[in-house]
């Protein structure tokens, strides 16, 4: 991963530690690695975002 050193680790940590025992939800998992920079950046909306998609259903 490209960035900044650290992000490799530091996603993984965030999920493990935080989303997956209920410290933060994904939403705020979202907002610390992508909502607040995109905003600093000005790509907020079209980038840092959660968007809801209905994937189609094959049979």
């Amino acid at each position: 991963m490209a960035g900044f050193p650290g992000i490799g680790t530091l996603l993984p940590i965030l999920l493990s530690e935080g989303v997956n025992k209920n410290r933060i939800n994904l939403t705020q998992l979202v907002e610390l690695t992508s909502t607040n920079a995109a905003k600093i950046f000005g790509m907020f909306p079209q980038k840092g975002a959660l968007q809801k998609i209905q994937m189609p259903i094959s049979h």
